[in-house]
């Protein structure tokens, strides 16, 4: 096969690593640990966009997951640069990158990076049915295990400015406050 240098080539999200997570395990609400696929959005697949946005309307436009389809829109049409922003989604999806799965995308982050081994979270938004839910959610620990593949990606240091609901989360997961009034984390690779 010839390939010009003008020919787009749409391979889809490739996987980044598998993240930890915990699977509930029965209808006790026991929970066994499990592996879920990082994955980075491909700006020039349209199913990995329609992946999104299938997401995001199944979450009922959840603020952060809509933020997030507008970056990878952006993106896609070359308004923000895709060497710079990532777009990272959590799925429980074990294969066939190039055809994402809405119904099993788990998480999503919207992440800038200008430097190697480090970068700013805009935005990280888990399943609202994971987190807000009458009966065990069939996940936990989604934003976590998107967190820790982050820090394995970006080794040095991560800053996010937190909603003030989600301060303890982002503590919890090693991140300090370094302004209040912003509400600025930043993670820094311990030495």
């Amino acid at each position: 096969m010839n390939i010009t240098p003008n020919q787009n080539i749409n391979f889809g999200a490739k996987l980044i690593k598998l993240s930890p997570v915990k699977k509930l395990a029965d209808l006790k609400g026991e929970y066994m640990p499990a592996k879920l696929s990082f994955v980075e959005f491909e700006p020039g697949n349209k199913k990995d966009l329609q992946a999104i946005s299938n997401a995001v309307k199944s979450w009922n436009g959840e603020m952060f997951a809509s933020e997030i389809y507008t970056s990878a829109k952006l993106i896609r049409n070359q308004k923000l640069d895709p060497e710079s922003h990532k777009i990272y989604v959590l799925t429980s999806q074990k294969n066939n990158f190039d055809n994402l799965n809405a119904d099993e995308i788990v998480g999503l982050a919207d992440f800038e990076t200008n430097k190697p081994d480090e970068g700013h979270l805009n935005f990280l938004q888990v399943d609202p049915d994971l987190i807000t839910s009458y009966v065990p959610p069939r996940f936990r620990y989604v934003g976590t295990g998107m967190l820790e593949a982050l820090k394995s990606l970006y080794k040095k240091t991560i800053t996010l400015k937190s909603v003030y609901s989600a301060t303890a989360f982002y503590e919890k997961n090693g991140f300090k406050l370094i302004d209040f009034e912003s509400l600025l984390y930043k993670w820094s690779k311990e030495k």
